[in-house]
């Protein structure tokens, strides 16, 4: 944060790409809370789908954010694992509880 003042909010996750020797790139771009409330809002993806941030990967990213006793659902595919990152809050998913 180059500012010494105004405070900095980010969440910075780094995921390597799928081939060497691709041209590095950067981006970055805002999601408004609204479109994340109650549900799943794609924001990082291989080929920048739906309006999310482009990686060289194949990766669905979402984000949302939940009120108590909301909840969402994801079904994943055959073969494919899920990481889950709680940035504020806790959470109950398929019984076990994280925070």
């Amino acid at each position: 944060n180059a500012s010494e003042t105004d405070p900095v909010h980010l969440l910075q996750i780094w995921i390597l790409p799928e081939k060497r020797n691709l041209e590095p790139g950067y981006e970055q771009k805002f999601f408004a809370p609204e479109d994340k409330k109650g549900k799943l809002k794609l924001v990082a993806s291989r080929g920048g789908s739906d309006g999310s941030v482009h990686i060289n990967q194949d990766v669905a990213l979402y984000s949302s954010i939940l009120a108590k006793g909301e909840t969402v659902s994801y079904q994943l595919k055959e073969n494919r694992h899920a990481w889950i990152q709680i940035v504020k809050g806790s959470l109950e998913i398929n019984g076990e509880f994280l925070n």
